[in-house]
């Protein structure tokens, strides 16, 4: 048997803590309590993509502008590391998805709830500069308002793999409120970003819609041990998440009963020159080209689709439809 014996290189390299690499030691807590989550989750990410596609539909109806909503890298953290990256304040709405146990966590940041609310009432969605403390009881309506129609989004996309029905059980800006697990557990967050579709024409010519420069986040905090029960189907290798026809229907009659039209009655036209617009005062008589017992023509979104007799109802002003307009623009006696 040959004797091994060390030199004094290895023996000074091994004092010295082996040999040099170039890299540095990393502290490792033995205490700490750590999670291996599969970055893949197939079917987890379908279900993002389907709930981000029918919420865009949503928010576009909402805004009344073409929105895009698309679902960004899935972010894997500790919960403090999470709240410590929120600004301040932050829409904080502590979401319960029964029968999954614990609690999740939908984040619109300031800046989010600003573009939205200036976007609903017509403007650019540009940079908006503004701070404070607190949200306006207006920017709070609006806030319920876009959180009860990205639950009912997350319900739909949801109930084909594991169905839960999501609520809203506490709303809040300071993060106190919002401690659903302890810091140091692990939570998957998935945002989304929020832009205005602007008209793209690509090299064919083709267009299509196309998103602005920037972009605003909405942020969709899970806890692990929330999605524990589901885990089996969320990591499964593939998981169609479609709709049936039916389905498909209802969920297309719940956006078009969504949608607003805006009626226009036709109650009359005159042309007047120059000279009698200008000698015009008050109590003179417009007489215009309709007599009052002449039918007056809706016209729905531009086109008209009605027509019907003036009158009184309850005490207000209204129409009463005797014809409907259908294409080729005869008329079906009401």
């Amino acid at each position: 048997m040959v004797d091994t014996v060390l030199s004094q290189e290895e023996i000074d390299r091994l004092s010295r803590g082996g040999a040099k690499t170039g890299r540095q030691a990393r502290p490792y807590n033995l205490t700490r309590q750590e999670r291996f989550i599969p970055h893949k989750m197939p079917t987890f990410d379908r279900i993002n993509e389907e709930f981000a596609h029918s919420a865009q539909k949503g928010i576009s109806v909402l805004l009344q502008k073409e929105m895009l909503f698309l679902p960004q890298a899935v972010r894997i953290s500790e919960f403090g590391e999470f709240i410590q990256g929120l600004s301040v304040p932050s829409s904080l709405n502590v979401i319960k998805m029964e029968p999954l146990r614990g609690h999740a966590l939908f984040v619109i940041d300031t800046k989010t709830v600003y573009f939205l609310v200036d976007t609903f009432c017509g403007g650019g969605g540009g940079a908006i500069q503004k701070t404070a403390d607190r949200f306006s009881p207006i920017e709070d309506k609006f806030i319920r308002k876009i959180l009860n129609l990205l639950l009912e989004e997350l319900q739909r996309a949801w109930r084909p793999v594991y169905p839960v029905q999501a609520s809203c059980v506490l709303s809040a800006t300071d993060t106190e409120f919002a401690m659903i697990v302890p810091p140091t557990e692990t939570v998957i967050t998935i945002p989304f970003r929020l832009t205005i579709a602007t008209t793209a024409t690509g090299a064919t010519g083709a267009e299509g819609a196309a998103p602005s420069t920037g972009g605003y986040d909405i942020l969709f905090c899970l806890p692990y041990p929330t999605i524990e029960a589901a885990r089996d189907k969320l990591y499964a290798t593939f998981q169609p998440v479609k709709l049936d026809e039916t389905q498909k229907t209802d969920a297309f009659h719940e956006h078009l009963a969504d949608c607003n039209v805006e009626a226009v009655v036709d109650l009359g036209h005159a042309y007047l020159t120059l000279p009698e617009i200008g000698a015009l005062k008050t109590g003179d008589v417009i007489e215009l080209s309709k007599f009052i017992t002449d039918n007056l023509e809706v016209r729905l979104g531009g086109v008209q689709k009605l027509s019907g007799r003036p009158g009184m109802y309850r005490g207000k002003r209204a129409l009463q439809i005797d014809h409907i307009v259908l294409e080729g623009g005869d008329s079906n006696n009401g």
